[in-house]
C-alpha cells in the first residue's frame, strides 16, 4: 500500500523526460551462432532507428597466447605474433560480418570496433563517451531460462544505459507482447514513458506486473487507479495492471515462465533499481521445466537514464 501511495502523491511532480536512443552496442564474441546474434541485433535496431556498432574484444592477459611461465624473449615474440594473428583475424570477421547485415538491411548504419580491453571496461568507456546508449549481449542457457553468465549480471550492475540480455539462438520477433517487472513506484512511470517511445512503432501491448504474497494487493491497486494514472502519463492506452499471487518468493521464474507462455511475451522489462526483482529473477533455481521452456529476451532500463532529458 506504501507504493501506490507513494505514486499517487507524486505523480503530479514526476519529470516525464525521455531519452533520445541513437545507438546499440553489441558484443561479439566469434563464439557459436555469433552471425544469429549480430543478425538479431541489426533486426532490432533496424526497427527502432538506431545506429549498429559491433564490438568484438580480447585480452592478452587472459587469451591463451602463451602462459605466463613461458614468456622469456622467445616466448614474447610468439604471443606477440599470436596476438596480432587474432587481431587482424577478428578485424577481418567482424568487417565481413558488417558487410554481410548491410546486404540484408540496406539503411542500416553500421560501426565495428576491436578493441584490446576486458569487455567491461571496453563497453564502460563506450557509453561514457557517448559512443553508444544501448547494449546488447547474449544470454547464455547454462542455468535457467533467466539466467545470466556472471559478465553479463556485472553489465547489468556497471554500465549505466539500458542493456538488452538476448538468449543465444534465439530468433527475433516484433515486439508485440511485453511485460514490465513493477513495484509500483513513481520511477515505474518514467520507465514505462520511455519504454512506449522507444517502442511505439511496434504499438506493443505493455502489461505491468506485480508479483505479491498478498491475496488483497489487487484491489488496492484498483482503488488507487494505478492504470489511469499510467494512461494519463503516458497517453498510451495499451497496457493493464496485473498482480501474479505467489506465496513463494523463490518462484519468480516460474511465475513468469507460465504468464510468458500463455500470453507469447516477446520481451520482459525491468528497472536495475528494482533489485528485489531482479535479484530474485536472475537466482532462480535450474529446473528441467524451466530449461526446456522457451527463453525471452529482457531489457534492463537504469533509473538515471531515464530521467536525462532528450537534447
Amino acid at each position: 500500500m506504501h507504493y501506490i501511495l507513494q505514486i499517487v502523491n507524486t505523480v503530479e511532480i514526476i519529470n516525464l523526460n525521455i531519452m533520445k536512443y541513437k545507438t546499440l552496442l553489441t558484443l561479439i564474441n566469434f563464439a557459436k551462432d555469433y552471425e544469429k546474434h549480430a543478425d538479431y541485433a541489426a533486426r532490432l535496431a533496424c526497427d527502432l532507428n538506431l545506429k549498429l556498432i559491433l564490438l568484438h574484444v580480447y585480452n592478452s592477459g587472459v587469451y591463451p597466447f602463451g602462459s605466463a611461465s613461458s614468456i622469456n624473449g622467445g616466448g614474447l615474440l610468439y604471443a606477440q605474433s599470436n596476438i596480432l594473428i587474432h587481431k587482424k583475424s577478428a578485424d577481418k570477421k567482424l568487417k565481413e560480418l558488417a558487410v554481410r547485415l548491410n546486404r540484408s538491411f540496406p539503411d542500416l548504419l553500421i560501426d565495428t570496433i576491436i578493441s584490446e580491453d576486458f569487455e567491461l571496461s571496453a563497453v564502460k568507456d563506450l557509453i561514457e563517451n557517448d559512443e553508444a546508449d544501448m547494449l546488447l549481449t547474449a544470454n547464455n542457457q547454462y542455468n535457467s531460462m533467466f539466467s545470466v553468465n556472471a559478465d553479463s549480471y556485472e553489465l547489468i550492475h556497471e554500465i549505466d544505459c539500458p542493456i538488452w540480455i538476448i538468449p543465444e539462438n534465439h530468433n527475433y520477433n516484433p515486439l508485440k507482447q511485453i511485460v514490465y517487472a513493477t513495484d509500483y513506484k513513481s520511477e515505474d512511470i518514467k520507465t514505462i514513458t520511455d519504454l512506449v517511445e522507444l517502442t511505439g512503432s511496434f504499438n506493443p501491448h505493455i502489461s505491468a506486473l506485480h508479483i505479491t504474497d498478498d491475496p488483497g494487493f489487487e484491489s488496492k491497486i484498483k482503488k488507487e487507479g494505478f492504470r489511469d494514472i499510467l494512461v494519463e502519463k503516458t497517453a498510451y492506452k495499451n497496457l493493464e495492471v496485473i498482480n501474479a499471487l505467489t506465496s513463494n518468493s523463490g518462484n519468480i521464474g516460474e511465475l513468469l515462465d507460465e504468464y510468458a507462455s500463455k500470453n507469447k511475451v516477446d520481451l520482459i522489462v525491468a528497472l536495475r533499481e528494482n533489485r528485489n526483482f531482479l535479484d530474485r529473477l536472475f537466482k532462480v533455481s535450474t529446473t528441467k521445466k524451466l530449461v526446456t521452456k522457451s527463453h525471452i529476451p529482457i531489457l534492463i532500463y537504469h533509473e538515471a537514464k531515464v530521467r536525462e532529458k532528450v537534447q
